[in-house]
């Protein structure tokens, strides 16, 4: 039950390890209380100790609170600003409250202004000073706008106010302030009330000619807060699609109409503060309780305000909820973009198992780096929703990308699992935030580390193993379509050890043995190699390959299909080859003719499983691959085709390609062998009901 009112305002002083500061803190507030006062308005102070230094007491009893109408002690141990303020509020028997701390100083008119600027405007209404003097360790003058004309937008990633606000003591108890302890992943509790407040229909604006003494300490609360937290505040009202949208609209309009806000230039605020009459008297009467505030410090240069002339991630959030409106995702993957390659197969694969086992998902696809064009994205689902980042956020920097992704899945996928793909966004956004996701299930889907050479020797790019090692105990689950990797990482880290699952991609077989045996009997003098053109592929090896292919077998032709992707391979000296055909594009394996041909060539530098290689000997076709990665897994050496060392020199390598050709072009019960083989460890390893297991089992069993 509240206590009645009995007084026009209660100042809540928060106190700490204050002592040396509260003589003239007090001064000053009983300044404001005589002044106030003098046009009847009555003045409560309630004194909160939160965890007090032993040196407060004292200082306490050398205090005169002989300006006040009532003072209230209250003892708390919370160590958080929020519940210590809130503390006093709900004590509090004023009209209104003014929240303030012990170190700081107030204009002597403070109190009596704000008290009947708020009686004026009634109902929902927060009040902030005018002007902030910061003094002490640093010195700077702050001018403060009202919200409207800050923009609601600037909000979002910026916060225009301080704590020390002016508001009826019945909202201020209506809606609280939250706890965020200093030594927590957020911050802010000042910054995440003035939202929900603003989110909640209430006006933020100021109380003209009133000035608020900042002291800036060495080492302050909020120096620890900055120090120790992501530097953001908790999820509040104003976050919440529907209010946002409601609270911004016409702010989205203004900054999509004019670009920025009306410049405050300095010389014009400085100019405003110190030609003011008024103001200088304020700060004068402010010197004289604390010399440190000393206004020859103030200057052009150290003059600022609280408007944010970009709005990008505000508007940017905006767009978002628009897009996103009355959505609620089970699933979110942070995805660089989506393009045409084997890890986008396994997510495609991987969707279309969470669908058959619960066609009530919905999903979302979050795009953090640009891209010219997305391919692919007529082969999602219609449960599967896209949301580019970066196309909303043009320009800005990565940790407002890092920050939407962020505010997106807890507006939107509250309780979703995130699928993290291996890319600098992904990586980057995850450690930024997964302490405030740690109650989020994880997964990384990982499916193979780069390589390079020097002087001959082999290095493994250590990109994705670096970001496991910092990381990976934040994550809940590894998902790799490939063992090898699996094995390799938990060598490295053995703290893997039970997060980690083989998710072996499915394959569909789309022949049998009949149809191989009529295919093998002749050669067809046709070799199919078919991948992207990029670094990762090798495709310089195909020229070399061509070259030897024509004097060893010159009735051969090697068919080469695939497009550059990402646009780092060359293939123009293919064309000089008359024993080479290039094709061009693949959307489907089945596109290739592949039933015309003896056998399918592979080239790569480094890889997981390639989705390429399932397909061809799901056609059943004797495969000649690169020992590496996870290939092994599938070609299985004499077996389902032939394996080549990849760390050999080009010219040894070439040579081993070529001597593998001989080896499968030399007897037709060598290629039907090695195709029937690969049918049957499609069938064994890669089958859809494989896949779905292992689906089930790490996203529907009870005990996951």
């Amino acid at each position: 039950m509240p206590s009645p009112i009995k007084y026009d305002v209660s100042i809540i002083l928060s106190v700490h390890n204050d002592a040396k500061y509260l003589a003239r803190t007090i001064w000053s507030f009983s300044d404001a209380a005589n002044f106030a006062t003098q046009s009847g308005i009555s003045t409560e102070l309630v004194i909160v100790q939160d965890n007090a230094h032993p040196s407060i007491p004292h200082a306490l009893a050398q205090c005169d609170f002989a300006a006040f109408a009532n003072v209230q002690r209250v003892v708390v141990s919370v160590g958080s600003l929020g519940p210590c303020r809130q503390a006093g509020i709900d004590v509090a028997e004023g009209k209104y409250v003014a929240l303030s701390d012990a170190d700081d100083l107030i204009s002597y008119n403070m109190i009596g202004d704000m008290y009947q600027h708020a009686e004026k405007h009634q109902g929902k209404v927060v009040l902030f000073p005018d002007w902030l003097v910061a003094f002490g360790g640093q010195h700077h003058l702050y001018k403060i706008f009202s919200l409207a004309e800050v923009n609601e937008l600037a909000l979002f990633d910026h916060h225009p106010f301080i704590s020390r606000s002016f508001m009826s003591r019945d909202y201020a108890q209506e809606i609280r302030l939250a706890n965020v302890p200093v030594d927590g992943p957020y911050a802010y509790e000042d910054w995440h009330h003035n939202t929900n407040l603003a989110a909640n229909g209430f006006e933020l604006i100021v109380c003209p000619n009133t000035v608020f003494f900042y002291r800036k300490k060495g080492v302050s609360m909020l120096n620890t807060v900055n120090s120790s937290s992501s530097k953001i505040i908790p999820f509040s009202d104003y976050f919440i699609p529907e209010k946002y949208i409601d609270l911004c609209a016409t702010g989205r309009q203004n900054y999509k109409s004019l670009g920025k806000l009306p410049e405050a230039s300095a010389e014009v605020l400085y100019s405003a503060f110190t030609s003011s009459t008024l103001l200088l008297e304020l700060c004068s009467a402010a010197n004289f309780i604390d010399p440190a505030i000393d206004l020859r410090q103030i200057k052009q240069s150290n003059t600022f305000s609280n408007r944010k002339d970009d709005l990008t991630a505000g508007s940017a959030y905006f767009q978002i909820c628009e897009l996103l409106s009355g959505k609620r995702f089970t699933d979110v993957f942070i995805l660089p973009f989506f393009t045409i390659g084997g890890a986008e197969r396994v997510i495609l694969n991987i969707i279309d198992n969470l669908l058959m086992l619960d066609p009530s998902r919905e999903i979302l696809f979050v795009f953090g780096m640009k891209i010219s064009e997305h391919h692919w994205l007529n082969r999602l689902p219609e449960q599967v929703t896209t949301c580019d980042i970066s196309y909303f956020c043009g320009s800005a920097s990565e940790e407002t990308i890092d920050l939407l992704t962020f505010r997106t899945i807890q507006a939107f996928a509250p309780s979703a699992c995130i699928y993290i793909k291996s890319s600098p966004y992904g990586y980057r956004f995850w450690g930024r935030y997964c302490k405030l996701l740690r109650n989020y299930k994880s997964v990384l889907l990982r499916f193979c580390d780069g390589s390079f050479e020097m002087e001959s020797l082999p290095f493994t790019v250590g990109f994705d193993f670096n970001f496991i090692s910092e990381y990976g105990e934040t994550v809940t689950l590894f998902l790799s379509d490939n063992k090898y990797i699996n094995d390799a990482d938990r060598a490295r880290l053995p703290f893997l050890a039970g997060k980690q699952d083989v998710l072996y991609s499915v394959t569909t077989v789309n022949t049998d043995a009949e149809e191989l045996d009529n295919r093998y009997k002749d050669l067809h003098d046709r070799i199919i190699w078919a991948s992207r053109f990029d670094h990762q592929k090798r495709p310089e090896l195909l020229p070399l390959l061509a070259s030897s292919l024509e004097r060893e077998f010159p009735s051969v032709t090697l068919e080469v299909w695939g497009t550059a992707v990402l646009g780092t391979g060359d293939i123009s000296q293919l064309h000089v080859h008359n024993n080479v055909e290039v094709k061009g594009a693949f959307s489907s394996f089945e596109d290739i003719p592949y039933r015309q041909s003896d056998m399918f060539l592979y080239t790569s530098r480094f890889d997981g499983i390639p989705t390429v290689l399932l397909a061809a000997l799901g056609g059943g076709m004797p495969v000649v691959a690169p020992r590496l990665g996870g290939i092994p897994e599938i070609v299985i050496d004499g077996e389902t085709g032939l394996l080549v060392d990849p760390y050999l020199s080009d010219e040894e390598l070439i040579q081993a390609y070529i001597d593998a050709i001989r080896k499968i072009r030399s007897s037709s019960a060598i290629r039907r062998s090695m195709g029937n083989a690969a049918l049957k460890l499609i069938k064994e390893q890669h089958s859809p009901q494989n896949h779905l297991d292992t689906i089930k089992r790490n996203f529907f069993d009870l005990a996951n």
